[in-house]
């Protein structure tokens, strides 16, 4: 199966793992942000108030543009070109 059409069939699915993927990592970094607030954050949900300093809110926009870059080039081989494009794809706010 198509990992990267199996996602794009599956919005929620991919919302899950996105919002997972980026809670998890950035609170090993140290942010403070609940589950509830990256998911707000990342897709855009204003019914609630998050509370995030810049440093959180950003890290959690550029790791979903990070995750977007790696989505789209699954099936290309890892390269440095591969690298450098989630790099900058993952600055770009």
């Amino acid at each position: 199966m198509d990992a990267l059409q199996f996602t794009r069939d599956h919005q929620a699915y991919f919302e899950d793992y996105v919002t997972r993927s980026t809670y998890h990592s950035n609170a090993i970094e140290g942010s403070t942000l609940s589950f509830a607030e990256t998911y707000a954050i990342l897709w855009n949900d204003n019914t609630m108030k998050v509370t995030a300093t810049a440093r959180e809110l950003y890290e959690a926009i550029n790791h979903k543009y990070a995750l977007a870059t790696a989505s789209e080039n699954m099936d290309d081989p890892l390269s440095e070109r591969l690298v450098k494009a989630i790099a900058r794809d993952s600055t770009a706010t």
